[in-house]
């Protein structure tokens, strides 16, 4: 799912999507052979006019360096974030009021506490850590995740609910067990 959104309004201004098994199994730290190919299929009607990506995923966060946000931004050439719900590398450092994720002596991004919540937010291609931190605050509208992610989960959860729906139809005249 990819949301086109309008900022600094978060307006909704289109969608794309893409749907097919994944082609391997959940493996933590290897979320991006997974998901990067149909999440860029996703991106074809959106991606072009963005200026900035919104990953739910590590970016330079991620154990190697290179998470989900880092490839999708390389691939589709756009500066782009990672924002995620758990922490998989590095370590958190307090320094002047914020609360920076350091990997291997680099800080590689910012931890946001929203709403009881951590969000471990890091640069994915071509934006700064601090930068993305500022950022991913801006995109908060009282939820406990930046309104690109909150925008793109609602309407997959709505599309998902469309699609079970049509599928469990019954034929006219058929009584129900």
């Amino acid at each position: 799912m990819a949301v086109l959104l309008e900022y600094p309004s978060m307006r909704l201004i289109k969608y794309g999507y893409a749907s097919a098994p994944p082609p391997i199994p959940y493996v933590p730290g290897f979320l991006a052979f997974r998901e990067a190919p149909l999440l860029l299929k996703a991106c074809l009607p959106v991606c072009g006019e963005a200026d900035l990506l919104v990953v739910d995923g590590h970016g330079a966060s991620h154990p190697r360096g290179l998470g989900i946000a880092s490839h999708i931004g390389v691939v589709l050439d756009k500066p782009s974030i990672g924002v995620a719900k758990k922490r998989l590398a590095g370590g958190v450092v307090e320094s002047g009021g914020e609360m920076l994720l350091v990997l291997h002596g680099q800080v590689v991004g910012v931890l946001l506490r929203v709403r009881g919540r951590s969000l471990y937010v890091s640069t994915g291609h071509r934006v700064s850590p601090r930068t993305a931190g500022r950022l991913v605050e801006r995109m908060m509208r009282g939820g406990r995740l930046p309104e690109p992610t909150r925008i793109a989960d609602m309407i997959s959860h709505e599309l998902v609910s469309r699609l079970r729906s049509s599928h469990c139809t019954r034929r006219s005249g058929e009584e129900q067990p």
